[in-house]
Formats: C-alpha cells, structure tokens, sequence
C-alpha cells in the first residue's frame, strides 16, 4: 500500500529584502499509511549562487558532518531526479538523509528516509514484482476470456437488432 502526496510551494512574489522560503516543492511517502519518505526540492532561482558545500554546512549544523560525500544512490522506486548527482549524505541506524543535485538542471533537493520502512516498502515492491510475474500468464487467459464473452455478449446483443 504505498501512497505519496505533494506539496507545492504557492507562487509569491518577493519583496526587495524579505527572505522567501526557497523550498520548490515537497513530496512524502507512505507505506502502509507511515511516512517513509520525506523529499524537498529546492527553488533553482531561489538557492541561485548557493554551493553543494553552502548546503552541506547549513545542514551539518543540525546533523552533523556528513557520513559520505559522493556516495552512490541507493534504492528507492519512487520518483527521484533522474540525473541527479549524490553530494552528501548523512545516516545513522534509522535513517538516511541525502543531499542530491540534479546533474543538468542544477537543482538541489534533499531526501529522507526511514530505513526499517524504506526497506519493507522495498522488499514488498520486490515481492509485489514476483507475484506480478507469476500471476500474469492467468491474468492474460483470463482476460482473453472475458473479451471473449463479452464480444459474444455484444454479437447477441448486436445479432438480435439487425435488421438488413
């Protein structure tokens, strides 16, 4: 049971001077109706100028120097920038935040994790893709055989009206 809503992030126009969030938008996950997944994506004109590093020490002021730099991408099948590049992470034994950027649009976002539930959300999409492909040789029979009942169904239908 996997579920995710957004937010977005109301158009406002800024005032000289006045600090505007730069959050773009936010995304959460549910599996089995507990958050899992929290990803905020950044406002590109609003983190103009700002460095992976600029992100990376604002963030360890709250979590601490990051565990890895660069590190690979680790599995989630929710939808994540394609193109994005790794550029901290920060993790303990429940969970995992990372710091990514997109690689040709250059915007940041941030992704955190549950782990225990990131990886029951996982096995389960694994789970559901095995049972998926062992069910759909009977889904395909079956479904030629309702097409063919109903193609009967509307031949009587269709047979009983016709008049040449």
């Amino acid at each position: 049971n996997l579920r995710e809503m957004e937010w977005q992030s109301p158009y406002v126009t800024t005032v000289p001077g006045q600090a505007v969030d730069p959050v773009h938008d936010i995304a959460f996950s549910f599996y089995h109706n507990q958050l899992y997944r929290i990803a905020v994506s950044y406002s590109r004109a609003r983190v103009e100028g700002l460095t992976g590093q600029d992100f990376i020490d604002s963030l360890s002021g709250s979590y601490g120097a990051p565990t890895r730099e660069t590190a690979p991408r680790t599995g989630s099948p929710t939808p994540d920038p394609v193109d994005a590049t790794v550029i901290a992470r920060w993790e303990n034994a429940d969970s995992r935040l990372t710091l990514e950027r997109g690689t040709y649009s250059g915007q940041f976002q941030i992704v955190l994790i549950s782990k225990p539930l990131n990886d029951s959300m996982l096995a389960a999409v694994k789970e559901g893709a095995r049972l998926d492909a062992l069910e759909a040789p009977q889904r395909a029979v079956d479904q030629r055989k309702q097409e063919a009942a109903d193609d009967e169904q509307t031949r009587e239908a269709n047979k009983a009206g016709f008049r040449p």
